[in-house]
């Protein structure tokens, strides 16, 4: 998880050209975030998912967001940005424990 300060297409094509392997083959929802995703990796499949879907074509993600979300709330109160990735690193650090 990496704090990003917009959900803009050119950000999240830096960040993520930096983090995933080019032949990578990568499975999103149909955000116009991603549109550039084919021209940097091996396969990008991006679909719209229903509702009632997602916890199918992506469910680790759903779980991983709602866990974070739950860990940040209930243990920091009063989160300020600038500690924001340290929190998420620690997050990711322990979710990757169990």
């Amino acid at each position: 998880m990496i704090v990003i300060p917009d959900l803009k297409a050119k950000t999240i094509d830096q960040k993520a050209t930096i983090s995933i392997d080019k032949d990578a083959k990568i499975t999103t929802d149909g955000s116009n975030s991603y549109t550039n995703f084919k021209d940097h990796f091996a396969q990008h499949d991006a679909s719209v998912v229903l509702p009632e879907e997602i916890a199918k074509v992506l469910p680790w993600v759903h779980i991983a967001i709602s866990n974070a979300k739950s860990l940040l709330t209930e243990m920091y109160h009063g989160i300020k940005s600038e500690f924001l990735q340290g929190y998420l690193n620690e997050f990711c650090y322990q979710f990757n424990r169990t």
